[in-house]
């Protein structure tokens, strides 16, 4: 492969680790010029009239085509299960609450298909599984949109959900979905509908399963997490070294999760432990948002600590920053529209979107069999069809995302 083709087919995997399906096509060119490299050269050899690995599928986009393929099929599929009625939607926290949302929109009696944690599908883990469904049964995605969503390429439950193509079943809150699960659960249920909801906690929790410690540098939150996890943590709770784990949105520094021992938040999703430490060092405020800590929050069943460095990052990601966004083909593709074709202007009042459910009924892919983890703002649709509210990450950026992944 040659540096240009090289150079090409890393941005686009890049972009697709972060979330996007698509890239514009004058990043791409500006990230290659940048390196002395062609984007025409790069084009030759993986566009159509080469390997075709890469496609156009919008006039002024780029996708790996495997990416691309995978979103047409999901719109293909999604529109003929909701023109025969057999697509549902269940937006909801995990929880009692949800699994009982699901159990009633299954119990028709027929063949059902159930996607639990759908939130946590790529596009094509997704289209794999509605191309596996049969012809008679109702399929159900489930899942919660507050959460940071698929750790692959493409957001599709929560652009599905938002296109308002099938009908869409709400559970309650999650404090309510999940009461009772331990004595004092309440407590870190609580904070997590608040997050879901853009909000604070407003005090400090008397029963420390929810501590908020400040730091202000990258080795103070290493010092307070080695305290929390060593010592604090256990003697309150009595927890073992095992029960507690420790997360962190970076991989690298000295509160990165190499540092710590612990796992990126991204590693985490979908799993819980008895405690878990976040650690926020003062470099992550440009990576937080309120996915990220309400992710990071799911995974503690017992105890919360956060030891937060980001100074005032950390309260605006939670009021101002939904989730990390991503750009995608399907929106457009479910509106029915052509891709080079505009979007109809907005008029939707708030822009929210709703949030998915969980259960398993004969047929399910629950999150554990998927490769790993969207925002509960919907998606904004600009031009060509392809979501725009990333707003074109510079090609420096991109750039460098790419030279990371690779290394």
């Amino acid at each position: 492969m040659t540096p240009a083709a090289a150079a090409l087919r890393a941005l686009l995997a890049a972009a697709a680790v972060d979330g996007h399906t698509v890239i514009a096509t004058a990043v791409a060119g500006s990230v290659l010029r940048g390196r002395n490299l062609r984007l025409e050269d790069a084009l030759r050899e993986l566009g159509p009239s080469g390997s075709a690995v890469v496609v156009a599928p919008a006039p002024d986009v780029l996708a790996l085509r495997s990416l691309a393929d995978a979103e047409r099929a999901i719109a293909s599929h999604v529109r003929v299960l909701a023109d025969t009625d057999r697509l549902r939607l269940v937006v909801a926290p995990p929880g009692t609450a949800r699994d009982s949302v699901v159990a009633e929109v299954t119990q028709s009696g027929g063949p059902v298909a159930v996607a639990d944690d759908a939130q946590y599908l790529d596009v094509e883990t997704l289209a794999t599984f509605l191309g596996s469904c049969a012809a008679d049964e109702l399929v159900v995605l489930a899942g919660d949109l507050a959460d940071l969503g698929s750790p692959g390429a493409g957001r599709a439950f929560g652009d599905i959900v938002a296109a308002n193509v099938a009908p869409v079943v709400r559970a309650a809150s999650l404090a309510a979905s999940r009461a009772g699960e331990t004595a004092d659960a309440g407590v870190l249920a609580a904070f997590r509908d608040g997050l879901s909801r853009g909000e604070l906690p407003t005090a400090d929790d008397p029963t420390r399963r929810l501590v908020i410690v400040p730091a202000s540098t990258a080795d103070e939150v290493r010092q307070r997490v080695e305290q929390l996890v060593g010592a604090s943590i256990p003697r309150a709770f009595g927890f073992t070294g095992a029960d507690v784990q420790v997360l962190s949105p970076l991989r690298s520094g000295a509160a990165g999760a190499i540092a710590l021992g612990g796992r990126t938040v991204h590693d985490a999703l979908g799993r819980t432990w008895p405690a878990v430490v976040l650690a926020l060092p003062p470099e992550c405020s440009g990576t937080l948002s309120r996915a990220l800590v309400y992710s990071a929050a799911s995974c503690a069943a017992d105890h919360l600590s956060i030891v937060q460095a980001a100074g005032a990052a950390f309260a605006t990601a939670i009021r101002s920053v939904p989730a990390p966004a991503r750009r995608t083909l399907l929106p457009g593709l479910l509106a029915g529209r052509a891709p080079g074709e505009p979007a109809p202007p907005d008029h939707s009042s708030d822009g929210s979107q709703s949030r998915p459910a969980t259960s398993s009924a004969s047929s399910s892919l629950s999150s554990s069999s998927v490769s790993s983890s969207s925002s509960s703002s919907g998606p904004s649709t600009g031009p060509n069809g392809v979501t725009s509210s990333y707003a074109e990450n510079s090609a420096s950026s991109y750039a460098s995302l790419a030279d990371a992944r690779a290394s």
